[in-house]
């Protein structure tokens, strides 16, 4: 989850953590199918498979142990057909098709906890931890969405050369503690229900806060990619026309990059938001005087390497 005290206590912001939750999703799914496979390899053998996959109302346990009400186990099934299109959706058609498989990820988990609360109601035991945090999450995610409303841009450029737009916020338009941190951006105009990464490229110590958004096909007229569509937006009429802009955030942080003496920078391309932001927020540290500055710390050099 994004907001909650998983990155306070342990310092693993929500997208390094995604690969527990990829990993402990499709390791849930295999415990599930394992679960329903076995019932089904034990029903085959004292061969009631068929009578209890077509009749709820007659549930043969074991030929001499019968339940009358188990309807749970159809909506298991179901709630496992769905947990398939919906690991299906995430393993193959994630990035071509991010807005399906988030708007069927969250209905289908929710749906199948409920499913399992059904059929087991001692699920519980081991789902509340997992529940508590979203709902924390959740909630939080309320609370920035509302505070999302605040981020309108004071100017818009868009660079045909490089094909990069850039979006300057005012410092007070949303909070920036540490460099490399990024933000989810929505333009209504572009799609209400779309959010959007990206990284903030201004130092936390800036007078403004920027945006450095590469248009993925140059803002080529008729490229549909919403980085494509935003700069075709700014150059049809700048600032103005992109309305009212979202931004929730920032997430994410880059540690401590003063522990060590040397710190080597290295980017690609567009890549070097997060690092710019880095080094820029070093070297104003830098001329800091005194024990504020970098000289209360073990970092003496900095290299920065962009390919472009």
């Amino acid at each position: 989850t994004k907001n909650s005290a998983w990155f306070a206590i342990l310092g693993v912001p929500f997208e390094r953590a995604l690969k527990y939750h990829r990993g402990l999703g499709l390791l849930t799914y295999l415990f599930v199918t394992a679960h329903m496979l076995l019932w089904w390899i034990k029903w085959a053998i004292e061969g009631t498979w068929w009578h209890n996959l077509t009749r709820p109302d007659d549930l043969k346990i074991s030929p001499d142990w019968h339940h009358s009400d188990n309807f749970t186990v159809i909506i298991s099934e179901i709630a496992w057909l769905a947990l398939t299109f919906m690991i299906g959706l995430a393993l193959f058609a994630r990035r071509s098709s991010y807005e399906l498989f988030y708007y069927v990820h969250v209905p289908v988990g929710i749906s199948f906890i409920a499913s399992a609360l059904m059929h087991a109601w001692t699920f519980w035991y081991y789902a509340v931890g997992g529940l508590f945090l979203w709902t924390v999450d959740a909630s939080l995610r309320t609370i920035r969405l509302a505070r999302a409303n605040h981020g309108t841009p004071i100017d818009a450029k868009f660079d045909l050369r490089t094909g990069v737009t850039t979006l300057t916020f005012e410092r007070e338009a949303f909070e920036h503690q540490a460099p490399a941190q990024y933000v989810f951006l929505c333009i209504p105009s572009l799609g209400l229900a779309e959010r959007h990464p990206f990284t903030i490229s201004s130092p936390p110590s800036a007078p403004q806060r920027t945006l450095h958004i590469k248009a993925l096909n140059g803002g080529a007229a008729g490229a549909s990619t919403f980085t494509d569509q935003l700069a075709q937006l700014v150059q049809s009429g700048g600032v103005e026309r992109l309305g009212d802009v979202r931004v929730d955030g920032p997430y994410g942080s880059a540690g401590d990059l003063t522990e060590s003496e040397e710190l080597v920078l290295i980017a690609g391309g567009i890549g070097v938001t997060p690092i710019i932001s880095v080094f820029a927020e070093l070297l104003s540290l830098s001329k800091q005087p005194g024990s504020d500055g970098l000289l209360s710390t073990r970092l003496r050099r900095v290299r920065l390497i962009w390919v472009s």
